[in-house]
């Protein structure tokens, strides 16, 4: 009921809002982004899904990790504000479970999947963010067991398109408070965060820097962080056949991690994770050939205190180096083979190898991937049916040799309707705190198997009068599924250990539906139904961490209106989890409601861009929590600006 009165309340307010804006067109183009939902008939091949929004400013979110909550199926579980730590999930899987690239360029943790979505970059610098979806090894290679998220930077934008030098210099920043106050140390809880970035662009290249920080006290206590990032990404199209691609960045998070991993006991831990990324490519192309060499280094250095008075209680040091490379190539038929009913298309293979060394206290120890992936599209009805077909061959050092094979098909009838489908799998490997972990209540296990996912997805998607409607279902087996699980205690003190179990069934239907056709009057939503089975029961007396702790039903709706300078946005997200375990509904949901009013004003005569905006963040001061007994804040005012020279 409480629930039922929150939403009623939310749609009173949006209807009082609409009422105060008349419609004008958008006049800023520089940050546009495709619709939701976008289908590919690259080489991939696979669905893949977009923010609901015209522009990356819009979103009432200042950090990458409240970007991504906007995307259907998407679970970013939280355990600390701005960007201090979250795991990522997708239509039920767990964190370990998706490949995460940014800019091309594969950033997972061998770690552990607690540090993957440490990311180099916040929101004003991605361009697009796009969640491909289902077990797509036999695409993506190794890590893509439940799909792969890609994030593009500025810098993936294309090249000017002339001779002359186009640069740009930008300074954003924001202050926010709850006006709440910390009792120990009698300040009130305050966030504060600040980015330099520019671009570089010509005819020839595309680069994009950033260096920025975020830093507070948290919203209660030991939740404090200090978190910085730097980036330095771009293109060098040396002629028209030859190019150069770079990345380095970093980033050095330091956080009160007060119940993040243990019991209620750790409530004076303390972490910091310091990250740094080193990448060069080489890509080649002509009409026939395209050829992507990329190698890159990651190291990841993770420092978790039980006690941050007293180090000596319990601490962790952990250095992890990963080497990844990779080569690419595709080939397209010059001389066209078939006829208008049956044509055969780009061809493509994927040689791949990851190396991964992990330092004591976990291991010391190293193990390395080897991949190679064939790839075929097929043509038919004048391609208004496009069916690619392809296999993924894997070697690992430690668990053997196996084939991953995968397929997927998009039909369009007309210019209305379109159908498609995959089926393929994909795999993911026990991280090194799978493995070899042990702390005060969490311990490794050396006997792990590799995961296996198969399953597939079919989709239809409508497109009546400025609309996109789509509807999907989506099915996912996973054997050897790795979960942490426990005995029951009531003095919480048994210790959380991985197992592989025999078989989960991850399957649901998702709507979605967005529409433009009301001029500057954007809005849209998704419905999202998920279940799973876990065929292997668990003994009454043990429960599960994160396989079956998941939405049940997500539902997110936005709606967007400029009149002039004058940018308003809500967003609205309500979720029913799941219990550990039992797969029964924890409770009776919560609904997050996400405001924004910005003025954005854009000066010609001069190339400046510039944005106020204020934000307030879970308006109903909604009581939730994402991740285990972590709450996440309640109400959040938020001031910010954004400044754009060039």
């Amino acid at each position: 009921m409480k629930s039922l009165q929150k939403l009623v309340m939310a749609s009173i307010a949006m209807n009082l809002a609409f009422s105060s804006f008349a419609q004008t067109p958008i006049t800023n183009d520089e940050e546009v982004i495709d619709p939701v939902l976008i289908k590919s008939v690259r080489v991939e091949a696979v669905e893949f899904e977009t923010l609901p929004y015209r522009s990356i400013t819009q979103i009432p979110a200042v950090h990458i990790h409240g970007m991504l909550q906007r995307i259907p199926g998407l679970d970013l579980r939280r355990r600390g504000v701005a960007g201090s730590q979250a795991d990522l999930s997708y239509r039920g899987g767990t964190f370990e479970q998706t490949q995460v690239r940014l800019d091309g360029w594969i950033v997972n943790d061998a770690q552990t999947g607690h540090h993957t979505m440490n990311l180099p970059i916040d929101a004003m610098g991605v361009r697009m963010v796009s969640m491909h979806s289902g077990p797509n090894s036999w695409v993506y290679g190794a890590g893509a067991a439940n799909g792969m998220l890609e994030i593009e930077s500025r810098a993936s934008r294309s090249n000017g398109g002339s001779d002359s030098l186009v640069s740009t210099l930008g300074l954003h920043g924001y202050i926010g408070s709850s006006f709440q106050q910390d009792d120990s140390t009698g300040k009130a809880y305050l966030g504060q965060g600040l980015t330099v970035d520019g671009d570089w662009i010509t005819k020839k290249t595309v680069q994009y820097w950033a260096v920025g920080g975020e830093w507070g006290n948290g919203f209660r206590y030991n939740s404090g962080y200090r978190n910085l990032n730097s980036i330095y990404n771009g293109t060098w199209n040396i002629d028209n056949k030859h190019a150069l691609k770079w990345i380095t960045a970093s980033l050095s998070n330091k956080f009160g991690a007060r119940d993040y991993y243990a019991s209620p006991a750790d409530r004076e831990a303390e972490e910091e994770v310091n990250t740094s990324m080193q990448g060069l490519g080489y890509v080649f192309k002509n009409k026939q050939h395209t050829f992507d060499f990329r190698v890159m280094h990651r190291l990841n250095k993770d420092i978790y205190t039980f006690v941050r008075q007293d180090p000596s209680i319990f601490q962790n040091n952990h250095r992890t180096n990963q080497n990844n490379v990779s080569a690419n190539y595709a080939f397209q038929p010059k001389l066209v083979l078939g006829n208008d009913l049956f044509k055969l298309g780009e061809s493509s293979l994927l040689a791949e190898a990851r190396h991964t060394i992990i330092s004591s206290p976990l291991a010391d120890t190293t193990r390395a991937d080897i991949g190679l992936r064939a790839m075929q599209r097929f043509d038919f009805l004048q391609e208004r049916l496009v069916v690619h077909a392809g296999l993924y061959l894997n070697h690992n050092t430690t668990y053997g040799t196996r084939l991953y094979p995968g397929g997927s098909f998009v039909f369009s009838p007309s210019l209305m309707i379109e159908i498609s489908g995959m089926y393929g799998m994909g795999f993911r490997n026990p991280s090194f705190t799978d493995l070899y972990y042990d702390g005060p209540q969490n311990i490794g296990n050396s006997s792990l198997s590799a995961e296996v996912a198969r399953g597939g997805e079919i989709e239809v998607e409508i497109r009546p009068a400025g609309n996109i409607i789509s509807v999907t279902y989506f099915d996912r087996v996973t054997d050897d599924l790795i979960e942490w699980t426990r005995t029951l205690n009531p003095n919480d003190t048994t210790d959380w250990q991985p197992n592989n179990f025999g078989e989960i069934r991850h399957k649901g239907l998702q709507l979605t539906w967005r529409s433009n056709t009301y001029g500057p009057l954007q809005f849209g939503g998704s419905y999202t139904w998920l279940n799973s089975d876990l065929t292997t029961a668990l003994p009454a007396n043990q429960e599960t961490r994160y396989a079956q702790n998941h939405f049940r039903h997500q539902t997110l709706g936005y709606v967007r209106m400029q009149q002039g300078p004058i940018v308003w946005t809500n967003d609205l997200r309500y979720q029913i989890r799941t219990s550990d375990g039992s797969n029964t509904i924890v409770d009776g949901g919560y609904l997050l409601w996400d405001g924004r009013i910005a003025y954005e004003k854009f000066y010609s005569d001069s190339k400046l861009r510039s944005s106020v905006f204020f934000d307030i963040q879970n308006i109903l001061d909604t009581q939730y929590q994402e991740q285990g007994i972590v709450p996440l804040p309640g109400r959040w005012y938020r001031l910010g600006f954004s400044v754009r020279w060039g």
